[in-house]
């Protein structure tokens, strides 16, 4: 179901090693764009005064034509993938193959590396913003 391919950068674990990154196969690629478009069509209800856009194809020119928006697309999906059950590379799956990581590759010719850092970006921002918002609040004396 899913094939090896080296390449350099870092792998979806957030270290520099990509030897063990797997390339998921073309079928794997249409479920993960598949789940990013559920995903993008929730996100964008978190969005004022968007018009939904419910195809790839839809999301895709929009990368294209109006890359913040869908980059803040992007940071939506994201805070959607951390309450999900869905693991890190899934996510960074889901992410990289998604439409608008995928408009910079191809029409504004961001390098696959590029790409990548995008989506690691992505993932340790909401982390990291998870992390603060769990952190509990100390008490203070009365």
């Amino acid at each position: 179901m899913l094939t090896t391919s080296i390449d350099s950068g870092k792998s979806p674990e957030g270290n520099n090693d990509l030897q063990g990154y797997v390339q998921p196969a073309p079928q794997v690629i249409e479920d993960y764009r598949a789940l990013h478009l559920q995903f993008a069509i929730i996100a964008q209800s978190f969005i004022p005064s968007i018009t939904i856009l419910d195809t790839y194809e839809d999301l895709y020119h929009l990368g294209c034509d109006n890359p913040a928006l869908s980059h803040e697309i992007n940071k939506h999906i994201v805070s959607q993938l951390q309450l999900s059950s869905y693991s890190q590379d899934d996510c960074f799956n889901i992410l990289y193959h998604g439409p608008y990581v995928q408009s910079q590759i191809v029409h504004h010719y961001l390098s696959e590396e590029g790409a990548k850092e995008i989506v690691y970006q992505l993932l340790e921002q909401q982390s990291a913003q998870k992390m603060i918002v769990s952190q509990p609040t100390p008490a203070t004396a009365a």
